[in-house]
């Protein structure tokens, strides 16, 4: 739901804000005014160089140079007057985002993500007077706890200048920087010492060798998910540079020509790259079965004046929180070690 007026994301001001923060001074103008507003709404106090961004105003402020048909991921952004929610702020900055995973935002409390792990079983009848037999889904959960996600990030006198273009970089940094932070932890996330569990920690997902990996590894693997159900329609691949550049230079049968990894695809899914996952890693699964969960519509911004004085660089510590929760295990298939 919008907390301000179209007008008023218009004339907010993110470099502005950053630079007050950051002389701790972030008081008595527009932006304090909005700002507070925004962490009395999120149960916040609102300090002279502290802030709590809402998403609505980090979307605003990625519009100021971009256009629904732009680069730098701005044709993901949805051309309307209505407020952006977290996944068409942070898809342009996620691969994860991109290949489909689930955003909820504006979580309170502990929340659980229903799963079926057993679906309806039906049948055909001989004749219209024979009884069917009632078959029952086994339906469970995959619990999403609040977790911090934290990222520093320093600005130096860019932020002292005062155009559209600037409020635009600093958004999409910020954006990055907690796309980043997602990826790692939908791909790689450990479970431990704070860490969300994602897919290569969590049971039951598919597995194969990585050692010469070849077309027909890749097949297999697929076949596999077939067999497990997985959608096909938001399956996607993700895995490290290293991995893209070797198997787009491997062919898929000899003397074929083309390539395992052919420019964005893999088997005719989409391939994503991306340096949050393990260094020599694929992964591969219908995207749309894990979800990010984030509480809060809001990013909470704390500048830090001293660190970097002496170089007139302001540091700033990014936080989100948020969770991880992979619903369905066996649609998805991590291939390591790759050679």
């Amino acid at each position: 739901m919008s907390i301000f007026t179209t007008r008023e994301r218009g004339a907010f001001s993110l470099s502005k804000a950053l630079r007050l923060a950051a002389r701790d001074e972030l008081r008595g103008c527009m932006e304090a005014e909005m700002l507070e507003e925004s962490a009395q709404r999120a149960g916040k106090i609102a300090t002279s160089n502290s802030m709590v961004l809402p998403f609505e105003l980090l979307a605003s402020s990625l519009r100021r140079d971009l256009t629904s048909a732009g680069t730098s991921g701005s044709n993901y952004l949805v051309p309307s007057d209505q407020v952006q929610a977290a996944v068409d702020v942070l898809r342009p900055w996620s691969v994860t985002a991109k290949a489909g995973v689930r955003m909820l935002p504006g979580l309170q409390g502990n929340a659980s993500i229903p799963r079926t792990t057993s679906t309806i079983t039906g049948q055909w009848l001989p004749t219209e007077n024979d009884a069917v037999t009632a078959s029952q889904p086994v339906v469970g959960s995959v619990s999403l706890t609040p977790r911090a996600a934290v990222a520093m990030v320093a600005y130096s006198q860019l932020m002292k200048a005062a155009a559209p273009s600037v409020d635009a970089y600093l958004a999409r940094d910020l954006s990055r920087s907690v796309g980043t932070m997602l990826d790692r932890a939908v791909l790689i996330g450990s479970g431990v010492n704070g860490e969300p569990m994602g897919i290569a920690s969590v049971n039951g997902v598919v597995t194969a060798s990585g050692t010469s990996l070849s077309w027909a590894t890749i097949q297999g693997v697929i076949e596999d998910l077939a067999d497990a159900d997985a959608d096909e329609s938001t399956l996607a691949f993700i895995g490290a540079p290293g991995v893209r550049r070797i198997l787009s230079q491997r062919e898929r049968l000899t003397g074929g020509a083309i390539p395992i990894w052919n420019d964005r695809t893999i088997a005719g899914f989409g391939a994503h790259v991306t340096t949050g996952t393990a260094a020599d890693s694929l992964t591969v699964g219908a995207f749309d079965g894990v979800t990010i969960g984030i509480w809060g519509e809001a990013l909470e911004l704390a500048a830090d004046p001293v660190t970097y004085f002496k170089t007139g660089v302001t540091q700033f510590r990014c936080w989100l929180t948020a969770d991880v929760a992979v619903a369905a295990p066996s649609s998805f298939a991590v291939i390591p070690s790759i050679t």
